[in-house]
């Protein structure tokens, strides 16, 4: 039987703080809302380390699918990253969990690249730990397989339900005793608060993703920073002395053509290994703070990107504005500026017209619905061009190496410094001969 209880007036705390001790304790869970109206709340409230284990889903079709799609993208980007600190051990059983669904997973991703309207994979929920819905949209994904259900509803349990008592542990709380809205009492039905509800969810995923890409970049930016301090300069000398030593080689031998042609490629190489070197220095003096952002910077960013981006204008001066506060929070996220990033929120509050709060006209809803989705698919590529870069992967062998106990950039510094070793005393056997 399942175990009912009163919801206190304020649920979303406790519905996260579930999911966090869910995810903890290596559980699964379903979480099943009678509506969407907490659903923002909810998402928000998640850890932003737990956040994409997390699957929450809307009623509305469309927005499901862009909601799935986005949640996939954040999980994948984030299986690319470094756990947060005391996530460890949670995102290595979900490493566990993907590898075991590893044809499911790889049919997700298949289908979230597609963009068509197909239907999504079955199962595809199992792919998180957790899992929020309304009633209407959990049902039909199946309620199977869960080691916990949570229950938030206003009315006597679905008969679809009976099937899953006496098979899963069931908690289910009944509707605040403050919360009107969540009763029931207001219904829905008017089309522009329908889609004004889509973008607010939209943009919730949006933002999720903004933040990830911002991250991500961060992150680059900063092994960037430590592999030019440590490597790049090494590689520079390295690089001017072979490139002292071609030439050498071809003085040596001027009627060899091959030998003409390997000094100009090594002078070639120097020449923009000092470029890059000297374009590092420029960089790293204007931007002398490392990217250690807090968890309350991360926030405060989620919250800029998803109630100022550009693509929920209202029209091209509003766009030119949040596009240049945008350039402002990213600046103070780069640099873990909680200030500016609240004076930015402050800037564009006060910058709202009063004709923001009334009436939106459908096509301006759909237009952001629509640039929204465009922004999406943006985000996945840009993620997916820097995981695949070199570069990246120096950074996640540099992650493995740490695991290890072991320093990757100081072992690549000592291979350098045997190359130039080397180079330095095959010069001076060509002066001495």
């Amino acid at each position: 039987m399942p175990l009912e209880a009163n919801a206190p007036e304020d649920p979303v705390p406790l519905l996260a703080a579930l999911a966090e001790t869910a995810l903890r304790q290596g559980k699964s869970m379903w979480i099943v809302m009678a509506d969407d109206q907490l659903l923002p709340e909810l998402s928000n409230a998640l850890d932003l380390a737990a956040r994409p284990l997390c699957l929450v889903l809307p009623s509305t079709d469309f927005t499901a699918r862009i909601t799935l799609r986005a949640s996939l993208s954040l999980l994948k980007s984030r299986l690319n990253r470094a756990p947060d600190p005391g996530w460890q051990e949670v995102w290595d059983a979900q490493l566990r969990r993907i590898s075991d669904k590893n044809a499911l997973w790889q049919a997700a991703l298949t289908w979230s690249a597609a963009e068509r309207a197909d239907a999504w994979p079955a199962e595809i929920a199992g792919l998180f730990p957790v899992r929020i819905a309304p009633t209407v949209r959990a049902l039909p994904m199946g309620l199977g397989g869960a080691d916990l259900l949570v229950m938030l509803q206003n009315e006597p349990l679905p008969g679809e339900m009976e099937p899953f008592l006496a098979n899963t542990r069931m908690l289910v709380l009944n509707p605040p005793p403050v919360r009107e809205a969540f009763r029931g009492a207001i219904a829905i039905a008017d089309k522009e608060l329908q889609l004004r509800g889509q973008v607010e969810a939209v943009s919730r995923d949006i933002a999720e993703l903004e933040l990830e890409l911002a991250t991500a970049r961060g992150e680059i930016a900063e092994f960037s920073r430590r592999y030019h301090e440590v490597v790049g300069r090494r590689m520079t000398e390295l690089d001017a002395l072979q490139a002292e030593l071609a030439l050498r080689m071809a003085a040596r031998a001027p009627d060899d053509p091959q030998a003409k042609v390997e000094a100009e490629e090594a002078q070639a190489r120097a020449e923009q290994s000092r470029q890059e070197e000297r374009r590092y220095r420029e960089a790293a003096e204007e931007a002398a703070v490392r990217f250690t952002p807090s968890a309350d910077v991360k926030k405060l960013f989620r919250q800029v990107a998803q109630k100022i981006h550009p693509d929920r204008a209202r029209d091209e001066a509003d766009r030119a504005w949040r596009t240049k506060l945008m350039a402002e929070a990213n600046r103070a996220y780069r640099s873990g500026d909680a200030a500016t990033l609240q004076e930015v929120l402050g800037l564009w509050r006060e910058g709202q017209p009063a004709e923001a709060l009334l009436r939106t006209d459908d096509s301006l809803l759909l237009q952001q619905l629509e640039k929204l989705r465009a922004r999406f698919a943006e985000i996945q590529r840009e993620l997916d061009a820097l995981y695949a870069s070199r570069l990246y992967e120096l950074f996640q062998a540099e992650l493995l190496a740490q695991k290890q106990q072991r320093d990757l950039l100081a072992e690549l510094a000592a291979q350098v410094d045997a190359q130039i070793a080397a180079a330095e005393e095959k010069l001076e056997r060509l002066s001495a001969s």
